[in-house]
């Protein structure tokens, strides 16, 4: 009997758009370069009597190496937006909380998150 991972095509992909709130951080980590984003997200939906409503959320976004050193150079916060995309990452922060991370393969910039 095959096991439900051959059955099941699993798969950990993120898909973010939406503006960078504060300057990439960038750090070196066992000896690789991280850049540390913080994007801004809104979700925005109507209510049944029609009203519209809107919810910010706020993603953590690291990228490694070249592509690291480029969002550090190149991305600052602003009106403009950026594309992300990558895989969901899990870790235990010094408080004991679980926190989750968009690890990214890559930053486009974008001319309109919202339109």
């Amino acid at each position: 009997m095959a096991s439900d991972a051959s059955r099941f095509p699993y798969k950990n992909r993120a898909v973010l758009t939406g503006v960078l709130v504060q300057e990439p951080v960038l750090r070196v980590v066992e000896g690789a370069d991280k850049a540390e984003l913080r994007v801004k997200t809104v979700r925005r939906w109507r209510d049944p009597s029609g009203e519209w409503h809107s919810r910010d959320s706020f993603h953590d976004v690291w990228l490694w190496g070249e592509r690291a050193r480029a969002a550090a150079d190149s991305l600052e916060p602003g009106p403009h937006g950026v594309h992300v995309e990558g895989e969901l990452r899990n870790w235990k922060c010094e408080q004991g909380v679980y926190r989750t991370a968009v690890e990214s393969r890559q930053v486009l910039f974008v001319a309109d998150p919202l339109g």
